[in-house]
């Protein structure tokens, strides 16, 4: 029996209200978001605790928002590499999202 989200989600590593990290799993394919950090280190260390749940070998994805320079700091001194990019695009004033503390964002791929 599946249990609620927020069950869900507290069995992902937490370091504040603020900072959160979620995997979804599909075979050997994880993917990782939302990851939401309060500043770099933070997002450094939910990472490396998810990576540390994964079956080696498998393939991770995260998809780091462009504006947030920081993310992309962090997956390419991981070693990660782009395969692929999408545009999110607005009809009016796009939201104001807290993107420095953006680490990696829910895609279509998550429903």
């Amino acid at each position: 029996m599946r249990t609620s989200i927020l069950e869900d989600l507290d069995a992902y590593p937490r370091t504040s209200r603020r900072s959160r990290a979620t995997p979804s799993t599909a075979k050997s394919r994880y993917k990782v978001g939302p990851l939401f950090a309060a500043d770099p280190e933070i997002a450094a260390d939910l990472l490396s605790a998810l990576l540390a749940t994964v079956t080696p070998g498998s393939l991770v994805f995260l998809d780091p928002p462009l504006p947030n320079a920081a993310a992309g700091e962090l997956v390419s001194r991981l070693g990660w590499r782009p395969i692929f990019e999408t545009a999110r695009m607005y009809r009016g004033d796009p939201l104001q999202l807290p993107v420095d503390e953006l680490f990696g964002v829910t895609t279509f791929e998550l429903g």
